[in-house]
């Protein structure tokens, strides 16, 4: 277990004034088997007023309006959170997780996905598709190149194995497809991990009625090293920033995070 605080500020930048902006975030610690949050504080500027509530994945979000112009809009949240409390996120039966088996736009299976799912030595044993997994992230770590500004938001994981390179989104988009050529249930994760930088994501693989966590842009577990914000089925479904507005023009995004282990009479 670690006690892991956390620091996460998020500025969107306009070019024009933006009024009537009602937005959402999805930055906020989840609890379950494996965290559970200690503390939290959540802030936005400017902001008529902030709220909470569910969506359809049961993930806690935060919502709210900025009505007046703005040239910025600010969200900064921080807070401590306990992680590695279990190995795994338990969930409920095979059925209940069909969702997570079934290709997404972004996770669409092309020639060089399905090329790839035909080099991985493939096990059908009870712990296969964590043993499946894990040679997955040898294979990935051989043909990818960690480089940022190759992809964007859009990049889907048959055009970044194409390509050969990317970022956290890709490695993590073309484990799924890949596993999701066989059924696998598996879902894609944001969050932080331990450092300074930006946001993180990794990939959920389901075995045995749990959630074990692996992250293949650093070819390991995930282990207690990171925090959660959220699960979906690809990262359109974990975007942390979405809303609507009237204006603003062209919009830039600074994002700075940092994650450190609480020692000892910190």
């Amino acid at each position: 277990m670690r006690e892991l605080q956390f620091d996460y500020r998020m500025t969107i930048a306009f070019e024009l004034p933006a009024s009537n902006h009602r937005f959402s975030f999805r930055c906020i610690p989840a609890g379950g088997c494996c965290q559970q949050v200690v503390s939290l504080h959540n802030e936005v500027t400017p902001c008529d007023f902030l709220s909470y509530n569910r969506d359809s994945f049961g993930r806690l979000y935060c919502y709210g309006r900025a009505t007046a112009p703005h040239q910025a809009l600010t969200l900064h949240i921080s807070g401590l959170v306990l992680t590695g409390l279990a190995p795994g996120e338990r969930t409920g039966p095979l059925h209940q997780v069909g969702i997570y088996r079934v290709p997404t736009p972004l996770t669409e299976a092309g020639e060089a996905v399905r090329a790839l799912a035909d080099a991985v030595p493939w096990e059908s044993h009870e712990d296969g598709a964590l043993r499946s997994a894990e040679a997955l992230m040898t294979l990935l770590r051989a043909r990818m190149t960690y480089a940022p500004g190759t992809t964007g938001v859009r990049t889907t994981a048959e055009e970044a194995l194409q390509q050969g390179s990317g970022v956290c989104q890709d490695y993590a988009h073309i484990m799924l497809a890949v596993l999701r050529t066989r059924r696998i249930p598996c879902r894609y994760c944001a969050g932080l991990m331990i450092g300074e930088g930006e946001s993180h994501a990794w990939v959920e693989v389901y075995s045995g009625g749990c959630w074990v966590a692996f992250d293949p842009t650093n070819h390991q577990l995930v282990g207690d090293s990171c925090i959660l914000f959220a699960p979906g089925r690809d990262a359109a479904d974990c975007a942390i920033n979405q809303g609507v507005l009237t204006g603003g023009g062209k919009q830039t995004l600074h994002i700075t995070a940092t994650v450190r282990e609480m020692t000892e009479g910190a």
